[in-house]
């Protein structure tokens, strides 16, 4: 967003700014949903931007799940034990804040780290 000029710029400027083809695709589905602002009712609107972020938090997080997944296989290629429990662990935390994500903040039991 910074590197399209900021908050108020085009989605077009935003799209071709963003790191990937991947982003770049995200970036033009969000444009083409409904604008939570248009819901009349707060609580719904709240509830639609709370959507929306755990959706693109959740993307960022398979990135990074891609990652540890390719250093495991590098792990067990190269039989590192230390590795590939390194590379264990992060998948392990990256699930529980995926689940946390995915569950809401009304049904977090508050053990799941912070995104």
């Amino acid at each position: 967003m910074a590197a399209a000029g900021g908050p108020g710029a085009s989605v077009e400027a935003v799209a071709a700014a963003a790191a990937d083809d991947d982003v770049r695709g995200h970036v033009r589905a969000i444009a083409l949903e409904e604008d939570p602002a248009d819901a009349a009712d707060p609580a719904m609107r709240g509830q639609a931007v709370r959507e929306l972020v755990s959706r693109l938090l959740v993307r960022r997080l398979e990135g990074e799940e891609a990652e540890l997944r390719s250093r495991l296989a590098a792990a067990d290629a190269a039989d590192d034990a230390a590795a590939r429990s390194e590379a264990l662990r992060g998948l392990q935390r990256l699930g529980d804040r995926r689940r946390a994500l995915l569950r809401g903040p009304a049904e977090d039991d508050g053990a799941a780290e912070g995104p």
